[in-house]
């Protein structure tokens, strides 16, 4: 073979060569640009959905469901920290009245009982309904029974909307909202890629 014709091909096939790099270059580039979109959309978008999940499960008073999205630890010790400073507040209004003075003595260790018993998965699903504490207490039992196994049954199902909000990066507040207008606050934090309820602004 001649051995232009020789340098010819060399160069053709180094062209080529070239060629194929750049467009592999650009696609893995491309490839690689929708993948980051993906993720930045997934952890922008996260807790709307789970917010989305937390309000199908209560509307349909599926508690097992409702149990996926929810930190207890967490949630109880927010919860009980609201308490006490609602019962705190009542106290400081009432400082010479004996019954409040008494009440300072007990109130610590029922509160903490009471929030205990009531936060089962349908305890919560009830608070986030607009149901009072009291009838979360009626309806709950011990966070170590079954009772995520079944759906709720006590309650029919009830219609809300809802609404949320970014409060930082790892912080995002849902507002639901009843059928009778009542508008229930909770809080979401940031857990790994997903989101877990933490907290509840009960209406006082």
């Amino acid at each position: 073979m001649p051995k232009f014709l020789i340098k010819l091909l060399d160069k053709t096939n180094l062209h080529c060569s070239n060629r194929i790099h750049q467009l592999n270059m650009k696609q893995l580039t491309s490839l690689l640009m929708v993948v980051l979109f993906l993720f930045l959309f997934y952890v922008f978008a996260s807790p709307y959905w789970v917010a989305y999940q937390i309000q199908q499960a209560v509307q349909n008073n599926d508690a097992k469901h409702l149990a996926q999205y929810i930190d207890f630890p967490m949630l109880q010790n927010n919860l009980k920290q609201r308490i006490h400073l609602r019962v705190l507040e009542v106290q400081e209004a009432h400082p010479e009245d004996p019954l409040h003075i008494l009440s300072r003595v007990f109130a610590t260790k029922l509160i903490d009982k009471v929030v205990d018993f009531t936060l089962t998965p349908e305890g919560v699903a009830l608070l986030l309904q607009g149901k009072e504490l009291k009838q979360s207490i009626s309806f709950s039992r011990p966070l170590d029974s079954a009772s995520t196994d079944h759906p709720i049954e006590q309650t029919p199902s009830v219609r809300l909307d809802y609404s949320g909000h970014y409060e930082s990066f790892s912080q995002f507040e849902v507002t639901l909202l009843t059928e009778q207008s009542q508008e229930i606050q909770f809080i979401l934090h940031r857990d790994g890629l997903s989101w877990k309820l933490v907290d509840i602004k009960l209406p006082f």
